[in-house]
C-alpha cells in the first residue's frame, strides 16, 4: 500500500514539474534587488549595510553575488610611498 502512496506521489511530482512547477523556497534575492546591490556597491557602499538595508544576510548578498557571478569593479584611491600623489587603481570585490 505504502508503494502505491509513493507511486502517486511521484506521478504528481511530474506532471506539476511538466507544467512548470518549481519547489523549495521562492529566492531572496530577485533581479530587482540584485540590481540595487549592484548600484549600492559601485556607490561605495560596504556589504554589511547594504545587507541591512535590504533586510537579508550578508550571507545571502555574497550568494547572490556568487551565483550571478558580479564582479564589481571600482576606483579606489590609494596613496603613493611619498605620500605627494595617490594613484587611481582598480579594485574587484
Amino acid at each position: 500500500e505504502r508503494s502505491l502512496i509513493l507511486d502517486r506521489q511521484k506521478e504528481g511530482i511530474n506532471k506539476a514539474l511538466q507544467k512548470g512547477v518549481k519547489f523549495g523556497p521562492k529566492p531572496a534575492v530577485d533581479n530587482e534587488k540584485l540590481q540595487q546591490i549592484i548600484q549600492l556597491l559601485q556607490a561605495g557602499r560596504n556589504k554589511a549595510e547594504i545587507a541591512r538595508e535590504l533586510k537579508i544576510s550578508r550571507q545571502t548578498l555574497y550568494k547572490a553575488l556568487k551565483v550571478n557571478e558580479v564582479e564589481i569593479i571600482r576606483h579606489i584611491q590609494v596613496p603613493s610611498i611619498n605620500n605627494s600623489e595617490s594613484k587611481e587603481y582598480l579594485c574587484q570585490i
